[in-house]
């Protein structure tokens, strides 16, 4: 038996190894898209706003963060809608604003630690119900049954459990990346806020 007949063989389980292979591949790529385009516009923003702010121009701010749609962005939208407030007041808003955040962030990316749990148990739970049935069917064959006869019909129940857990390392390969892509967007948020919070307490 080939390689490639040995995974044919094993039929609904590389199948849902297979969907759950294709769902890792999606979630990573689409969150690492999605953060990458948290940091788009950051460069320069502040000193534009330091501009605006200084020129009074607040509406030219508030479009400049608009355009940019960034979560640092959309929470110094909220800073700047509260200007003419207290500073408490403004900095209560705007902590607020970057817990909302958070778990836009976050999104998706547990499915793929699910994912690196779910992946090697379904392998496994396969690779049992398989040995059971090939048991079943070589006690059936009476004595006529060689090493070969075993090895052949354990094989393709083993070759499962391998790509569930190369399946279920791709996983957690992928959610860990993934978090450390969403902590650095964070820090990039929190410093963006305080850099804002920083112009507005810079002295006219």
């Amino acid at each position: 038996m080939t390689f490639w007949e040995t995974i044919i063989a094993g039929e609904y389980v590389m199948f849902a190894l297979a969907v759950l292979l294709i769902a890792a591949v999606w979630i990573l790529w689409a969150r690492a898209v999605s953060l990458k385009r948290t940091h788009t516009g950051y460069e320069g923003m502040l000193h534009r706003l330091r501009d605006y702010i200084a020129e009074g121009d607040i509406e030219s701010a508030t479009n400049m963060c608009s355009v940019i749609d960034s979560p640092g962005a959309r929470s110094v939208t909220v800073g700047l809608k509260m200007i003419g407030n207290k500073m408490d007041t403004i900095k209560d808003a705007m902590n607020e604003a970057e817990v909302h955040e958070h778990p836009k962030l976050e999104r998706g990316i547990i499915w793929l630690k699910a994912i690196s749990i779910i992946s090697p148990l379904v392998s496994v739970a396969g690779t049992l119900c398989g040995i059971c049935d090939r048991l079943r069917d070589l006690g059936s064959a009476g004595t006529e049954v060689d090493a070969s006869m075993i090895a052949a019909s354990i094989a393709p129940t083993l070759v499962t459990t391998i790509a569930g857990i190369g399946v279920g390392v791709f996983a957690i390969v992928a959610w860990t990346s993934l978090e450390g892509s969403v902590d650095r967007s964070k820090q990039k948020l929190t410093e963006v806020c305080a850099g804002f919070r920083e112009i507005l307490n810079a002295p006219a």
